[in-house]
């Protein structure tokens, strides 16, 4: 999408957020979600693997690893939160 279609297409959504509608986008350009979006769902090889504020979704936290989940074979690689802590606290263990 050109920059002038972008931009024509935020202003639209922000309208429609505006008047109240939800809407629905599906879209892999990262900074247009964060940009617009009050919640994301991040999906890797069909499965949500996060959902939350573009925030906590986008800005390299637990969750933003749709590469390593399907180069690991699925969500189930994915570093999750709770995987995520589990892995620390074994760490901080040994």
């Amino acid at each position: 999408m050109d920059r002038a279609w972008k931009a024509s297409l935020a202003e639209r959504l922000r309208a429609l957020a505006a008047a109240g509608v939800a809407t629905i986008v599906a879209t892999h350009d990262t900074e247009f979600a964060a940009e617009l979006a009050t919640r994301v769902v991040l999906m890797g090889q069909g499965v949500v693997i996060a959902d939350g504020t573009p925030r906590e979704v986008l800005a390299g936290g637990w969750h933003f690893a749709t590469e390593v989940a399907r180069i690991l074979g699925g969500a189930e690689g994915a570093l999750t939160r709770s995987r995520a802590r589990r892995w620390l606290e074994r760490e901080l263990v040994s």
